[in-house]
């Protein structure tokens, strides 16, 4: 999930929210449906983490079919797409990437459902893991994007690039990622540059 994060660049909220048919992995691309403000986007699926996200994939077909088999409610649908789309809560296009491990009772309409995994556990995980490696810094999910949006920057995409692949519909969002980046003339020092030695 932190590598999606990162290597895409997502708030969490798109992450969690992701489902199957948002995948494209012939062209490697993920589709972000009805983020903030309503918009879509796409953004690359890192190479880097591919291979896994496949057998991720795999792994939560498996909860699908257990819930199929059980006769579960689908997924949660908003109103508008329910209607629109009857049969596609329990389809598997719109089946959750990220489920979560245990199902629960909807409380919009009493029906036992999966829903997908929570940004709190995610959190709680990245807490941990900043624990263990003693790391003084904060870090949350959001991080991720942070890092992704510098690197991005640092790596000579433009800031509208950037700001397209974020989702911010406006460029003056973007260009707080602009302070962090890092300068060259700040990096190595011109005596360095040189190769003067004393």
């Amino acid at each position: 999930m932190c590598g999606i994060l990162y290597g895409c660049g997502l708030r969490i909220s798109e992450l969690i929210r992701l489902r199957i048919k948002d995948l494209d992995f012939d062209r490697n691309r993920i589709s972000i449906m009805q983020s903030k403000n309503n918009k879509d986007r796409m953004v690359m699926m890192p190479l880097a983490i591919k291979d896994r996200l496949v057998r991720h994939v795999k792994e939560v077909r498996r909860l699908h079919e257990i819930d199929r088999a059980e006769g579960l409610a689908g997924v949660y649908m908003e109103h508008a797409l329910a209607e629109k789309y009857r049969s596609a809560s329990t389809s598997w296009s719109w089946f959750w990437v990220f489920p979560s491990h245990k199902t629960s009772i909807d409380p919009r309409t009493n029906a036992r459902r999966r829903h997908h995994v929570l940004d709190s556990g995610l959190n709680k995980h990245i807490r941990k893991v900043k624990k263990l490696a003693d790391i003084a810094k904060s870090v949350s999910a959001h991080t991720f994007r942070h890092s992704f949006a510098t690197h991005m920057l640092e790596a000579g995409k433009s800031i509208h690039q950037v700001s397209e692949l974020l989702g911010h519909s406006d460029i003056r969002t973007t260009q707080i990622y602009l302070h962090t980046m890092k300068e060259a003339s700040r990096d190595v020092s011109v005596m360095d540059t040189l190769g003067i030695t004393i």
